[in-house]
């Protein structure tokens, strides 16, 4: 967004997001977290802008180059895990696969979604750099020594990355090295635009995912479509994530948000564009604290 002006395409992915079916969506989903609607598309809205800016000012590929009906699926897919849409947070982000826009989970916000379960109490992730003691013990008692040298904070020579959760006494650890990570970053079919923008931010999250592992938060369905996305795969189906979303009115909201996908859209996100299409312009008025957050 430049001097308050709103990018054209994010006007419209916002448009079709408020029509109709479509706002019904989204306020159910958000529902069970005390999120509104109204402020949630505001966040999209700037989150949209600055990507589509940012991505344009490097001359790369951006998500107004997909087609506006993935945007909306994935800001549908956003709204169903009840993460903040705060950019400085980057709990999660909406990265270009072709014309196809797919939403994918952040380390931060996966970090977030793992808590809310209460798997955990708490969850760290650090880098262990080159010239820093860094022990790793593996067996009947297994431990990490990290003495971290703190002016190596941001820095790229990093030779290993390791998450630890923690709940009451109890400790688990993941830990890989850089070479780990990289064949890992290599060997996925199809590697993603975050791991050649923010290679740290996904080794990161690589561990994050395989501490979800050791505690069977695998068989989550946020987790599983998160995992295809990554890889680039399409995956266009609503799931329920019972997993990790709050128990309170969950069956009510899956019953009211189970549609059946098309190839490229759910059935009420579709009607929703063809809505949109009819009015040829753009039209509908902007609630309060939409315009406060978009106009500023």
């Amino acid at each position: 967004m430049s001097d308050g002006v709103m990018v054209p395409f994010t006007r419209q992915v916002l448009d079709i997001c408020r029509a109709g079916e479509a706002r019904a969506m989204l306020t159910g989903a958000l529902k069970p977290y005390g999120k509104d609607a109204s402020a949630f598309l505001a966040g999209i809205a700037l989150y949209l802008d600055q990507s589509i800016e940012t991505a344009r000012a490097g001359g790369k590929k951006s998500i107004a180059d997909c087609s506006p009906e993935s945007v909306v699926d994935a800001v549908r897919q956003w709204a169903d895990t009840g993460l903040s849409v705060n950019v400085a947070l980057a709990h999660a982000h909406i990265v270009p696969f072709g014309q196809r826009a797919t939403f994918v989970l952040g380390y931060k916000g996966l970090i977030a979604l793992m808590l809310r379960s209460k798997t955990f109490d708490a969850i760290e992730t650090h880098f262990a750099y080159a010239g820093e003691k860094f022990t790793v013990v593996y067996g009947t008692e297994p431990s990490i020594e990290h003495e971290p040298n703190l002016d190596n904070d941001g820095a790229d020579n990093w030779i290993a990355v390791y998450a630890v959760g923690f709940k009451g006494k109890r400790r688990q650890f993941v830990c890989w090295s850089r070479k780990h990570v990289e064949r890992f970053a290599d060997k996925l079919r199809m590697k993603g635009p975050l791991w050649k923008s923010d290679f740290n931010a996904m080794a990161r999250k690589t561990m994050v995912r395989r501490l979800a592992d050791l505690v069977d938060l695998d068989s989550s369905p946020i987790l599983t479509r998160d995992d295809a996305a990554e890889e680039g795969k399409e995956v266009v189906e609503r799931v329920e994530p019972s997993v990790v979303k709050p128990t309170s009115g969950t069956a009510a909201v899956a019953a009211m948000l189970d549609v059946k996908a098309e190839p490229e859209l759910p059935a009420a996100l579709k009607k929703a564009r063809d809505q949109y299409r009819k009015t040829a312009t753009i039209t509908g008025e902007w609630t309060e604290d939409e315009m406060r957050v978009i106009v500023g």
